[in-house]
């Protein structure tokens, strides 16, 4: 079953008494109409309609909604608050569903409208009062309704006009995914509400995935570094032991850089090896461990 709103029930009034037809001003809808102005008003109408062709007999009409049984049954209880609508429009009528009314608890001459759909179906007619009162004040109260409905009615119309603008729409589109991104990812960031509050925003709601990423490029431009030096000690081990075994300049100046003598060679940095075994100091004992590098390196043995 259909749940219906005041609000929705308001719509269907409308679609029922629609403003323009075929050009013409057809009818006036007003919402919340009071009895009168200042202190002489004390009722309330949730509609009225003025019907502005002479075919339809200029008429107005007053409309009130209940969407619950209790509110309706509330309504039973004080006549009284609507009495002024039959003696000040040509028709009263309640706009409920069907399940809040019972057609023989209706008063005399209350008309009843029920929704199906999207329409508004009669279910009891409204008696017609022929000379409903019209004073000065029931008139301004009218005119007061109007000017609030205009208002309304240009709001309508200026939203309508930027939210199917491109620009609104795609605005809109940014401000939903800020607002999604910050929520998943800001960690209760406050939502940012000035150009600066969204740049600092995004800017701390990215961070922890900013330093991620600065990490891993970090590791890879490492790796890569690692990757290249050796290659580079693989080409150094691949020079200095042939330069050893040949015992030519270069190799006479390996020997010299790891403190042996440029006479000697292989055989030189086979002591040194030995020496430095007794060693606890860093220094020596990475010396100790390149001697040994270059002492197993086989890639020219032979």
């Amino acid at each position: 079953m259909t749940e219906y709103t005041a609000e929705s029930l308001v719509e269907l009034i409308r679609n029922k008494y629609p403003v323009m037809v075929n050009g013409y001003n057809q009818n006036v809808v007003l919402e919340q109409v009071p009895d009168g102005t200042g202190y002489e008003q004390s009722r309330w109408i949730d509609v009225a309609v003025f019907r502005m062709w002479h075919q339809q007999g200029l008429t107005r009409s007053a409309f009130e909604i209940k969407v619950s049984r209790a509110d309706f049954l509330n309504e039973l209880a004080h006549p009284e608050k609507h009495q002024w609508c039959k003696v000040c429009f040509h028709e009263f009528w309640i706009v409920a569903p069907k399940d809040v009314v019972k057609e023989e608890e209706l008063s005399a001459g209350v008309g009843w409208m029920y929704p199906r759909g999207s329409k508004l179906c009669i279910g009891r007619h409204a008696a017609r009062n022929d000379n409903p009162r019209l004073d000065d004040s029931l008139l301004a109260a009218f005119m007061r309704a109007a000017f609030k409905e205009t208002d309304r009615y240009q709001r309508n119309v200026h939203r309508s006009v930027v939210e199917n603008d491109n620009s609104y729409k795609q605005a809109v589109m940014h401000e939903k995914a800020v607002k999604k991104f910050v929520k998943e990812r800001g960690q209760g960031l406050f939502y940012p509400e000035t150009e600066e509050d969204v740049y600092n925003a995004l800017v701390t709601a990215t961070l922890d995935k900013t330093l991620a990423q600065d990490r891993d490029n970090f590791l890879h431009l490492l790796d890569r570094f690692q990757r290249d030096v050796m290659s580079l000690m693989e080409l150094y081990l691949v020079l200095a032991k042939k330069s050893l075994v040949l015992r030519d300049e270069y190799g006479k100046h390996v020997i010299s850089g790891y403190g042996g003598y440029e006479t000697e060679a292989l055989s030189s940095l086979t002591e040194m090896m030995k020496s430095a075994k007794g060693f606890r100091k860093e220094e020596i004992k990475r010396k100790a461990e390149l001697i040994d590098t270059l002492l197993s390196w086989d890639e020219l043995n032979g």
